[in-house]
């Protein structure tokens, strides 16, 4: 499962970029969403409604959560209404790049019903993770003063859990790669 959620998303960023690139169009988030959904919408509701065969599939199904192939034919509104967001607020506020994405993984877990999540610790570990992040994010996020001592606190937390939030981590890595591409 090394990434395939990353993968996955990122694949289909490609193609909408590489879309509007071609028809001369500004990398935009919105412009990058709109294509998304314009060009591949149809096709990603039919796949989001076929019965998932991979495990993150089949929990988010059996606990009544969207997983990716919802998130994908939705046009991916946690990248795009969370973390994309979050990752330029924070960059706006001054905060150092390492933390902005540190803050932006905190807004992600706290809105992704990530099913690496619920996959490894149940609908439990899930909220935990979703608890632990607004927490976080509370506390002044990346911009407290031991930020990265607390989300050391919090790792140790989730290991101890057996909790990995491998969405998160995969909407934190397309919401770099979007501004990489300029978009953000």
């Amino acid at each position: 499962n090394t990434h395939r959620g990353a993968i996955f998303m990122v694949g289909l960023l490609c193609a909408a970029a590489g879309a509007l690139a071609r028809d001369g169009q500004p990398l935009q988030p919105a412009a990058v969403r709109a294509t998304l959904c314009q060009r591949w919408g149809a096709a990603l509701a039919a796949r989001a409604q076929q019965a998932p065969t991979l495990p993150g599939g089949v929990v988010a199904r059996k606990l009544g959560l969207r997983g990716a192939s919802h998130e994908a034919a939705a046009g991916f509104p946690v990248l795009f209404d969370t973390a994309v967001p979050a990752l330029a607020a924070a960059q706006a506020r001054g905060v150092a790049p390492r933390l902005a994405r540190l803050d932006t993984l905190f807004h992600v877990m706290a809105a992704l019903d990530d099913s690496n999540l619920a996959l490894r610790g149940g609908l439990a570990g899930l909220r935990h993770a979703q608890s632990a992040a607004r927490a976080f994010i509370a506390a002044g996020g990346a911009a407290q003063p031991d930020a990265l001592h607390v989300a050391a606190g919090i790792g140790r937390d989730f290991v101890a859990r057996r909790l990995s939030p491998g969405g998160a981590a995969d909407t934190v890595a397309a919401a770099c790669w979007l501004q990489r591409l300029g978009a953000v």
